[in-house]
């Protein structure tokens, strides 16, 4: 009979047993880094620079980007940095309560009960708001509607010398693209996000070959 016998074989186990803690402490470092990351991200997205027209006012930004006004959105953002395990990963995600940022997201059409109306610069505030918001046109002292030649529905009022001034024009629905934002996001975010993981798996089988 022949025997035979393996040295260090306990200390070998026990080093893959701390390269297996250390690398799942890894990737939830990984996780919690990339979702703070994705979140600076998205607060860029959400303060997005538009434009100003002398009719219409405040213009939305182009592309994936959604113009900050109050920046209430963006504070609503959940904050990121925490990481669950689902089976044997790590995730963390950062996301947002509000419906409207959903909406962007993907566009859609809004339908008004009756009329939906959308501001011209003169019914605006410096910031791009309604200055009327909750209130009634009929309400606005001075205030009528009328059909252009081309048919569409304003609401105006004439100031003293009375010239007409253009407040709103009256919509049936409004159509709004769809911005793509969180998912232009995560484009951006997955190679900053690989190559923080890879990394940080260098520096944990490093030490475990040391």
């Amino acid at each position: 009979m022949i025997g035979a016998q393996v040295f260090g074989a306990d200390r070998v186990a026990l080093r893959l047993q701390k390269l297996g803690v250390d690398l799942d402490r890894a990737e939830k470092s990984i996780a919690v880094r990339g979702s703070l990351l994705a979140r600076k991200h998205l607060v860029a997205h959400l303060s997005g620079k538009g434009g100003r027209d002398p009719f219409w006012g405040k213009t939305s930004p182009s592309g994936a980007f959604l113009g900050g006004r109050t920046g209430q959105t963006r504070q609503r953002l959940s904050p990121g940095g925490l990481a669950v395990k689902h089976g044997a990963r790590w995730q963390a995600a950062v996301g947002s309560p509000d419906a409207h940022v959903a909406f962007h997201e993907k566009g859609g059409t809004i339908q008004g009960r009756q009329f939906l109306r959308i501001p011209t610069a003169a019914a605006q505030t410096g910031g791009g708001q309604d200055r009327n918001a909750g209130r009634s046109i009929r309400d606005i002292p001075g205030s009528y509607l009328f059909r252009s030649k081309a048919g569409k529905l304003w609401a105006a009022v004439n100031d003293a010398s009375g010239e007409q001034s253009l407040l709103y024009l009256l919509v049936r629905s409004i159509t709004y693209r769809g911005r793509g934002i969180f998912a232009t996001v995560e484009r951006e975010v997955q190679p900053l996000v690989r190559a923080l993981g890879n990394a940080e798996v260098k520096i944990v089988t490093a030490a475990a070959n040391g």
